[in-house]
């Protein structure tokens, strides 16, 4: 059996702090810690359950978060950030049975989440369909095209309950739950890890279908600066909506995705 896990940080267990997810915040190297502790659980579970190939792609920031000397012996890593069409979700194809979001958050405009956003602070909502997504629905989606399940996230309260609406059944683990935006009760870590490494255990037990949504598919985004869909529309086939929110029509989930990427690309060039 072959396991995808991505990871992203803000869910992670033990971080309750931008000091602790940013690159040059004071805090960063502990959480680096904290980080690669769920992702060995999440494996070592996976490989109890009878995973016997495990990849696991670091998505968070400048995706090159994960000392690859710390990582679980038995799993293979995709590190570092480019102009990958894949993303968070690079490497993921046909071949593998099921995948892990570990370390996930809820999308952006979620209230009792932390460090909630979709991809950015420039973002203020993202939706297809007409449905409202954040980062965990929009790789769920990723997979999905690739007829992959997710039966795992982790994360916080927020976050998880989000992917409970989105895509159940599946296993979920929650390792805090937000007050605010920057404040959160946490599990105890050795608590958090056995949680992390039973569910990832009983997750492979799972059964279901990839998450999928009919074709043709439309991303809706609502930016926080008009000035940023003034670039955004002039992308061919991109539609202004109003001052803030720009639409366009995919063909499936791979270059809606991709889409996504370009608008956050083109509203950040745009931010004053």
């Amino acid at each position: 059996m072959k396991v995808y896990l991505s990871v992203d940080m803000e869910g992670i267990s033990g971080i309750s702090s931008a000091q602790q997810t940013s690159l040059s915040g004071r805090d960063y190297e502990i959480a680096r810690e904290y980080m690669i502790q769920d992702i060995n659980s999440a494996i070592e579970g996976a490989l109890e359950g009878g995973a016997d190939e495990v990849l696991v792609k670091d998505a968070h920031g400048q995706m090159n978060n994960i000392l690859p000397h710390k990582l679980h012996k038995k799993a293979t890593l995709i590190s570092g950030r480019g102009s990958e069409p894949l993303f968070m979700m690079q490497g993921i194809d046909e071949s593998f049975d099921c995948v892990f979001l570990i370390g996930y958050h809820a999308m952006g405009g979620t209230p009792y989440a932390f460090h909630d956003h979709t991809d950015s602070k420039i973002v203020h909502e993202c939706r297809v369909n007409g449905i409202k997504m954040g980062e965990i629905g929009l790789c769920a989606g990723v997979a999905g095209y690739y007829g992959v399940p997710v039966v795992l996230v982790t994360g916080d309260k927020a976050g998880v309950e989000e992917a409970k609406s989105l895509l159940s059944p599946l296993e979920t683990v929650v390792v805090k739950e937000a007050y605010s935006r920057s404040c959160a009760h946490l599990l105890p870590l050795e608590e958090a890890h056995e949680r992390i490494r039973e569910a990832a255990k009983r997750a492979l037990k799972l059964r279901k279908k990839p998450f999928s949504l009919d074709s043709p598919l439309k991303l809706t985004m609502t930016f926080t600066e008009t000035n940023m869909v003034d670039r955004i529309a002039i992308l061919p086939g991109a539609k202004r909506v109003d001052g803030y929110t720009v639409e366009i029509e995919a063909r499936d989930f791979i270059e809606l995705f991709r889409y996504w990427q370009v608008f956050n690309f083109l509203g950040y060039s745009a931010r004053r």
